[in-house]
């Protein structure tokens, strides 16, 4: 009778280990090589939710409650990863900052995973951004007004062929992939390159993803985009456009 009721007790207990967390998303893991960089951050956006320092053996973990698939990325210095937390899922992150920002492991999110290639162009872009920035302004230092706009004019037009490669790219990727990872290629595009992808892909998920607060967000900014003297502003449109 004992052995009975004890074995009753480690069922309950194993019922509530299984059910306490569908409600929320952990990610936990480890960031070797951090040199100065003591925190680690978790973004939504380019919202901060969550903070910490690390932990002994640069371990962290972060727990937010939700009820949906959720656009994230940890921030480690200039290192940004991104990922998809779903509720229930318990992620494990790790990455080494000495290594490229493309080199790191993450189980427990098949979206994460499925997005991890895909991170992979938009950090390409960044970079390529970052460096064309950077020459911008080493060229533009001595120049005068006519070369700088000159040199404006240079630069834009090499970014906006890498754009719109990488526009061809995201659709391409929403295609193959009819879940919140094809939702996260379309909300890295930016609406002044890629308006008539992103209102295309609207219009294609309007039946979809209803019960995602991100997603009707994304669907009620982009109904702006068909005013045609509409244009978004940095801070407003992108939040939900993830830049």
């Amino acid at each position: 009778m004992m052995k009975q009721a004890l074995l009753m007790v480690g069922f309950l207990f194993l019922v509530l280990i299984g059910c306490k967390n569908k409600d929320e998303f952990s990610i936990s893991g480890q960031i070797e090589n951090t040199g100065n960089v003591k925190v680690i951050s978790l973004f939504e956006g380019e919202r901060k939710l969550d903070s910490m320092f690390f932990g002994d053996n640069n371990a962290f973990q972060f727990k937010r409650p939700t009820s949906q698939a959720r656009l994230l990325s940890l921030r480690v210095g200039k290192n940004r990863y991104d990922l998809i937390a779903s509720p229930g899922e318990e992620i494990v992150f790790k990455a080494d900052l000495q290594k490229d920002v493309n080199d790191y492991q993450i189980e427990g999110s098949e979206l994460s995973s499925t997005i991890q290639g895909f991170s992979k162009m938009r950090n390409r872009r960044d970079a390529v951004r970052d460096s064309l920035q950077a020459d911008f302004g080493k060229r533009s230092i001595a120049a005068d007004a006519d070369d700088i706009e000159n040199l404006r004019s240079e630069y834009k037009q090499k970014f906006m062929e890498q754009l719109q490669s990488y526009t061809k790219a995201a659709v391409a990727f929403a295609n193959q992939h009819n879940d919140i990872a094809g939702f996260y290629a379309i909300s890295t595009l930016d609406p002044e390159i890629a308006e008539s992808e992103i209102i295309a892909y609207a219009d294609q998920i309007k039946d979809k993803f209803l019960d995602n607060h991100y997603v009707t967000q994304f669907k009620q900014e982009t109904d702006k985009l068909r005013n045609l003297g509409y244009r978004p502003t940095s801070t407003r449109f992108r939040i939900f456009y993830a830049q």
